[in-house]
């Protein structure tokens, strides 16, 4: 598990990143210090459950919003190129996809999408967590 963050290690990590709904299953990030000290999925949970976002918040999930996407860019460049750990790599690449799931529910309280919307989620994740044990499982088997 030691050792350096290798090119391959690099490639797999984007190539995770990369894929479509790569942050499914991740949960957001209680806090990123880079954005302020609160807690991050308190407060999007929180817009996603109000009908009706007042302006104060919109401007704060713009706010964090802008941030989350520049500190997902920094992690993207040191994965890329930084010299790091492997263990610090595989730490960064999963902050990524936990930011790239805040950054996704931000867009979708932008969109207009609410506290119903998770209920359908909910239950879409967890269909899509069965589906990743049973393919895991068959992996194990063969």
């Amino acid at each position: 598990m030691g050792g350096e963050f290798t090119e391959e290690d690099r490639l797999r990590c984007d190539e995770k990143l990369r894929r479509m709904l790569a942050w499914v299953g991740v949960q957001v990030p209680e806090a990123v210090d880079a954005c302020g000290k609160m807690n991050l999925r308190e407060f999007i949970f929180n817009l996603l459950e109000k009908e009706q976002v007042s302006e104060d918040d919109a401007e704060a999930a713009r706010k964090i919003l802008r941030c989350l996407e520049g500190r997902k860019l920094l992690n993207e460049r040191q994965l890329q190129a930084a010299p790091i750990s492997r263990r610090e790599g595989e730490k960064l690449c999963l902050e990524t996809a936990s930011l790239m799931r805040a950054i996704m529910d931000l867009k979708d309280i932008k969109a207009g999408r609410r506290a119903s919307d998770i209920e359908k989620r909910s239950a879409l994740h967890g269909v899509d967590d069965a589906r990743r044990w049973m393919q895991y499982i068959r992996r194990l088997k063969a």
